[in-house]
């Protein structure tokens, strides 16, 4: 799944990927990979912007993450509230890096089901003509920080046997 997710990046098809990797239990069975978002919403300095244009204040937003639901995952809208986006709630924060969104999400209005261990299906309208290509994920090289003393490379000491000793420098 994470070879399809760079080929649509490499494709500029914006996409968000769901997965469900981890232990298994009964609500880890399936990953979600939307493609072709149609509506970018954003939370910056107290305002909300649809698309680039002012429609509101921060609080709105959750009106309009209510608009445009399905019955089933999709379509839906994906993304993030940034820890600052508490002061809105008036719970005490830091205030918000200049530039960076207190809240976004990206609107997708459907997604491809994998289920663990199956395949992956596309809709012919997230995907085009033909399937997305598969690549595989990129090559991250690791190299060991410290042989016989397990810890992240610059994060300092750590406990013992609760990180493998290899970093990406």
């Amino acid at each position: 799944m994470l070879g399809l997710y760079h080929a649509a990046r490499a494709l500029g098809l914006k996409p968000a990927l769901l997965e469900s990797l981890g232990p298994r239990t009964p609500f880890s069975q399936l990953s979600l990979l939307g493609l072709r978002p149609r509506h970018r919403l954003e939370v910056l300095e107290g305002r909300l912007y649809l698309d680039g244009r002012q429609v509101g204040e921060a609080l709105e937003v959750f009106s309009y993450l209510e608009k445009g639901l399905g019955r089933g995952f999709f379509p839906a809208w994906i993304g993030f509230f940034a820890y600052e986006f508490a002061r809105h709630l008036g719970l005490p924060t830091r205030k918000p890096l200049p530039g960076l969104p207190e809240a976004a999400f990206y609107y997708y209005p459907e997604a491809s089901p994998s289920s663990r261990g199956g395949s992956w299906k596309g809709p012919p309208s997230l995907c085009g003509p033909g399937p997305i290509p598969f690549l595989p994920c990129p090559l991250t090289p690791w190299f060991p920080t410290s042989p016989g003393r397990p810890s992240w490379r610059g994060c300092g000491r750590s406990r013992r046997g609760s990180a493998p000793g290899w970093s990406t420098r």
